[in-house]
């Protein structure tokens, strides 16, 4: 860790593993606020630095995507996120009212999503688990696409 504003972002966030009911998301929004540091500078350091990221410190980064697709979303009508997700787990953790378009995601994109729609040529395990009311477009998915979703559609086009 080197004193960077991702290093901070994380040190403030940093949830109670043993807390079942603490809000991560209200955790990393509030973190955010007080350093006024650019979310996708964030996620961009934090995408250089992945692999050294603990478990909670991903799912950290998850979150910001979220509240950058949420932003994009509600601006431009969709976040085209290209290659930005490659190798990130849990991208759009707990999104609302998204619409992202993007090349591959790794695992639990769009985990606990509500009413939103993904479109990708390939995800990793986990996609939409545990989501409500979403749309999944995707090339190739992993296992348990869509494991425990409700009224959501999983569309895996073939070539």
């Amino acid at each position: 860790m080197n004193g960077s504003k991702l290093d901070e972002l994380l040190r403030m966030v940093n949830p109670n593993r043993y807390a079942v009911t603490e809000d991560w998301r209200a955790r990393v929004e509030e973190a955010l606020s007080k350093l006024k540091a650019d979310r996708m500078a964030l996620i961009l350091e934090a995408k250089d630095r992945y692999e050294e990221l603990t478990y909670r410190e991903r799912k950290t980064v998850g979150y910001l995507l979220t509240l950058e697709a949420e932003e994009q979303t509600k601006a431009r009508g969709l976040f085209e996120v290209g290659d930005l997700c490659s190798g990130l787990d849990y991208a759009f953790v707990e999104a609302r009212g998204v619409k992202v378009r993007g090349d591959t995601a790794r695992h639990f994109c769009g985990f606990k999503a509500k009413d939103s729609v993904f479109v990708f040529r390939e995800v990793g395990y986990g996609f939409l688990s545990h989501s409500v009311n979403c749309t999944g477009v995707v090339g190739r998915a992993g296992l348990n696409a869509g494991f425990k979703a409700v009224n959501c559609k999983l569309i895996i086009q073939t070539p």
